[in-house]
């Protein structure tokens, strides 16, 4: 018995791209048959040229918000010496690394584009940039449970409470294991990040905001929308798909018709600004990643 849960265990690491791969394939297949998918096209067609370049414009300037958070995480680390352009090529790259493993681990594939002697201080840069990165998506659910669940008022707001406090607690567990330099360095930062952060989650439900007003043709409360996107966006942090792919269209086709949204407009919605967040900036990452190997 022992034999056969280590060959399974083997099998599973082995082949576990795989199966998630095949995960999002089965979700995506799993959702496109409950809803018609030509009506999703048909209304995404109706957005016009103007409300697209907007949608692009947010992305430029999520794009370069994260790039500077990313410039925060490598100072912390004491590798102030990286030129502004290094920054935003190893960004790229690290956007398209996050296609090449289900969870984005292989984001941190992009310390070995830094000198070899940069390559640790690299990874715990990478590290503290997840860890912001996920971090904002659990503080806006938190935020969004406790307006979605008034029974649990009291309860709910001492989740979200300590939460917001994780950033600032955390690093005190850790303080025998790193210098004082990276300490002093993390806590001189942390403001600026924890702001950065939240404008990156502001702009990514502007665009969930933008592209359905336009979609549906009518106004859409911003606040009761954004507590069912912040839920969404959880779908992000379960590492058993692409990027999400798959789990936030699921979350989209649950939530959003509580608000009246038809699940054709929620997932169209959804693949639209994933697209426009994931996809296309992780483009140029991969026409660096081809240079830099060849």
């Amino acid at each position: 018995m022992k034999n056969l849960l280590k060959y399974l265990n083997l099998i599973i690491k082995k082949y576990s791209n795989y199966i998630k791969i095949a995960i999002s394939v089965v979700i995506l297949c799993l959702i496109f048959q409950k809803i018609d998918f030509g009506t999703s096209i048909s209304m995404i067609k109706q957005v016009n040229i103007k409300i697209i370049l907007i949608l692009l414009l947010i992305s430029v300037v999520k794009f370069f918000t994260q790039a500077i958070n990313w410039k925060f995480c490598l100072k912390i680390t004491e590798n102030d010496n990286v030129s502004f352009k290094q920054v935003i090529k190893t960004h790229l790259i690290g956007l398209a690394l996050r296609f090449f493993m289900p969870g984005g681990h292989a984001t941190f594939g992009k310390m070995f584009y830094f000198g070899e002697n940069n390559r640790k201080s690299t990874f715990f840069s990478v590290l503290i940039e997840k860890f912001f990165m996920s971090w904002i998506i659990v503080f806006a659910a938190s935020l969004a449970l406790l307006s979605y669940f008034n029974k649990w008022h009291y309860l709910l707001g001492a989740i979200a409470l300590l939460i917001a406090l994780v950033p600032i607690l955390l690093p005190l567990f850790f303080r025998k294991l790193v210098k004082f330099e990276i300490l002093e360095n993390y806590y001189s930062s942390l403001s600026l990040i924890i702001l950065i952060q939240m404008g990156f989650i502001l702009l990514t439900l502007m665009q969930y905001h933008l592209l359905l007003e336009a979609i549906l043709g009518y106004d859409i409360p911003f606040i009761k929308l954004s507590t069912y996107i912040a839920l969404i966006l959880t779908a992000n942090l379960i590492p058993i798909t692409y990027s999400g792919l798959g789990l936030r269209e699921t979350a989209s086709a649950l939530l959003l018709p509580q608000m009246g949204i038809s699940a054709e407009v929620a997932v169209g919605t959804s693949l639209i600004i994933f697209i426009f967040n994931a996809v296309i900036p992780a483009l140029p990452g991969i026409y660096y990643l081809i240079r830099k190997t060849n």
